[in-house]
């Protein structure tokens, strides 16, 4: 069986002195084919960024820093699910992946897909994740 963490991030915005301000990630079972077998664990949390969110990241998540007042990430929940995981699955892992490194420096030694540059959409009309959602 291999374990499967589906992660999503939002982040200030798009340059390395940015960070993470929402993580969502699900960890699954798949068998050999690649069936479903179980959702083992689900993580979504935010928190209050050092630097400021940019307007371009702001207009596409939404996400004011008045709503990230005080909170941070459950590290220790988020630790647990990435070495549990023996294949993370994001859409744009490149910059997920580096986006998190500085607060899970592990991460960069998991092995990683990306729905953008390792999937085939043939039904979908680009690779946003809107089109392939």
């Amino acid at each position: 069986m291999t374990k499967i963490l589906v992660l999503d991030t939002e982040t200030t915005g798009v340059s390395s002195s940015d960070e993470p301000i929402e993580i969502a990630a699900a960890l699954y079972e798949v068998d050999s084919t690649g069936n479903l077998v179980a959702k083992l664990d689900t993580y979504s949390g935010r928190r209050e960024p050092m630097v400021p969110i940019s307007s371009m990241a702001q207009k596409v998540h939404k996400i004011s820093k008045a709503d990230l007042a005080g909170r941070d990430f459950d590290h220790e929940k988020v630790a647990v699910l990435l070495s549990n995981a023996d294949v993370i699955v994001a859409h744009n892992a490149d910059f997920d992946s580096r986006m998190l490194q500085p607060l899970y420096p592990g991460i960069k030694d998991k092995s990683w897909r990306c729905t953008i540059n390792q999937w085939p959409w043939p039904f979908a009309s680009g690779k946003s994740l809107s089109s392939v959602a």
